[in-house]
């Protein structure tokens, strides 16, 4: 087993020369992504639905500071995040959020 590094991407690639390494390489890129574009459709498809269900959302900067013990302690309703994108089923949530973290 031999694991070829490609930016961010890394496969394992089994070394059989009865197999196009380049073929294999391709293919397993391809699938990885095909993953990503499906990450992104859902997600993308997720945040329309909390919209149009009259959630609120946030636009935060920087989202590496925010932790799950601050978000436990302080958002009451339910909500989700994706990355900088956050959403709240509660306006009053959303508020708190914007004056500790961000801007609507």
């Amino acid at each position: 087993m031999k694991v070829k590094q490609i930016g961010k991407y890394s496969v394992d690639i089994d070394v059989d020369h009865s197999v196009n390494i380049n073929d294999e390489l391709a293919d397993m890129l391809a699938k990885e992504l095909q993953k990503e574009i499906d990450r992104e459709i859902t997600e993308r498809t997720q945040m329309q639905m909390l919209q149009n269900q009259g959630w609120t959302k946030v636009t935060v900067k920087n989202c590496s500071d925010i932790t799950d013990d601050w978000c436990k302690q302080y958002i009451k309703r339910r909500y989700n995040c994706f990355g900088h994108f956050w959403f709240f089923e509660d306006q009053r949530d959303a508020n708190y959020f914007i004056l500790k973290w961000g801007s609507s």
